[in-house]
């Protein structure tokens, strides 16, 4: 019996060491986590590493909610926003940058073009831990314009404007009725034109292009986004007329307007028979004649020309933009120089007469 008795105080007794020997196993464990976590917080570089990974995980600072705060929320949904700066935090590259003050450290986060988005100011607490005082981000500085992207651009009214694969609707559309720059000088002989539309849209976190298609959807290159492709609307045999007729028009009217060899009164005739009778045109050769019998114009003539746009606009009118060069002689020997002229065409009974025109 007595030495069962022993046997079972043996055993009480070794447990119970046990168990004091876990407790200040654990005890002592304890304070060394402590006296460690203590020592870890007083290195900048893991706070940094600690900070990023919690604004990685989601957890943003106010300061990175400002810096989205004027996105285009038609384009992009806040976790999208977040979820870009989220990407961007875990891809950067943390480097500690130079500070003003020595009781501060600033790092920088920069990007894969080595551009910096974001600046981080640390200060140590001034409670101390194990004679160890920690680090804490507690400053913010993101920039994040360098990222974003703002689109504008003006399109006939029946085009179709897409952002990458999102076809923009018209709630992007800032102002309608835009007149062609091109037609403006002819708006009252022609009050019925078409007009352009302008879409705007960003700033957008989105870096997709912009793509324009027609009504019936074909995509429009980048290089043909201007009026000169919008407003060409005339077949190969329709500008192959206008050109003829411009240019039959124009050497009636040098001539005439030039006074050639002072005998310009002479090709009135020709130039009657291609313009529309008793409009503003008419007066205009009409007043032309003032300056007859002063000039010393011995010849003229289109030496090459260039045929820049042509427009009909379907109620039997026609605007024809060409480029022409002509080469003068009078006193002082042959002189080129180049012009620039907008014709506003009139087609009656199959006929084209000028009814307008415009140099610019």
């Amino acid at each position: 019996m007595r030495e069962r008795r022993r046997g079972s105080r043996f055993g009480l007794g070794l447990l119970i060491y046990c168990l004091v020997f876990l407790l200040l196993a654990g005890a002592a464990l304890f304070v060394l986590k402590l006296y460690l976590q203590a020592y870890e917080d007083s290195r900048s570089g893991n706070c940094i590493d600690r900070f990023l990974f919690s604004c990685a995980e989601g957890k943003l600072d106010d300061a990175w909610t400002a810096s989205l705060t004027n996105m285009d929320e038609r384009l992009d949904s806040e976790e999208d926003e977040r979820s870009f700066v989220r990407n961007m935090i875990l891809n950067a590259d943390c480097r500690e940058i130079r500070s003003d003050t020595q009781s501060e450290k600033r790092y920088g986060l920069f990007d894969a073009d080595d551009q910096c988005f974001a600046q981080l100011t640390m200060h140590q607490s001034e409670e101390e831990h194990w004679g160890f005082r920690a680090w804490e981000v507690d400053g913010i500085e993101c920039e994040l314009g360098a990222y974003t992207h703002q689109y504008e651009i003006t399109v006939p009214s029946d085009y179709r404007v897409c952002l990458g694969e999102m076809e923009l609707d018209e709630r992007f559309i800032t102002e309608t009725d835009i007149p062609y720059q091109a037609l403006e000088a002819c708006r009252d002989l022609v009050p019925k034109q078409p007009t352009m539309v302008r879409y705007a849209l960003g700033p957008t976190l989105r870096s997709e292009p912009l793509r324009v298609l027609t009504a019936g959807g074909r995509e429009i290159p980048e290089e043909n986004l201007n009026e000169a492709y919008y407003l060409s609307n005339c077949s190969s045999t329709v500008r192959e007329q206008l050109e003829s007729f411009a240019l039959d028009y124009l050497n009636a009217y040098l001539p005439y307007a030039g006074d050639l060899r002072r005998g310009g009164i002479g090709f009135w005739a020709d130039l009657r028979d291609k313009i529309v009778r008793g409009g503003e045109l008419e007066d205009r050769l009409f007043s032309v004649r003032n300056n007859f019998g002063f000039g010393n114009t011995r010849s003229i003539q289109i030496v090459d020309h260039t045929l820049n746009l042509c427009v009909d606009f379907k109620d039997g009118h026609y605007l024809v933009d060409i480029l022409y060069r002509t080469e003068t002689e009078g006193l002082h020997g042959p002189v080129q120089e180049d012009n620039r002229v907008r014709l506003l065409l009139w087609e009656e009974n199959e006929k084209l007469l000028t009814e307008a025109m415009y140099q610019y």
